[in-house]
């Protein structure tokens, strides 16, 4: 059991110095920029995707699920569903 342990703790104690936990939001998108991969929502927040995610099946107006994580202040996108 030990053996699990200890390093398990300290995985999560490495995770949560990093600050980086991934988090959802739904709402809908206000715009994109396809050139800098980003997506923007009615609440302002810009959210970027790595350049080889696919944003062509997005559109502005559609309400979406993403999944991040923030990293100094910037939003990293690592998923996009439709939230309908």
């Amino acid at each position: 059991m030990n053996r699990l342990l200890i390093p398990t703790l300290a995985a999560l104690m490495t995770l949560s110095a990093s600050g980086v936990f991934a988090a959802e939001i739904t709402d809908k998108i206000k715009s994109m920029d396809a050139e800098a991969h980003t997506v923007t929502l009615n609440d302002g927040k810009v959210y970027t995707f790595a350049q080889d995610y696919d944003l062509s099946k997005l559109k502005t107006g559609d309400e979406v699920d993403i999944t991040f994580e923030t990293n100094d202040e910037k939003n990293d996108a690592t998923d996009v569903k439709s939230a309908m």
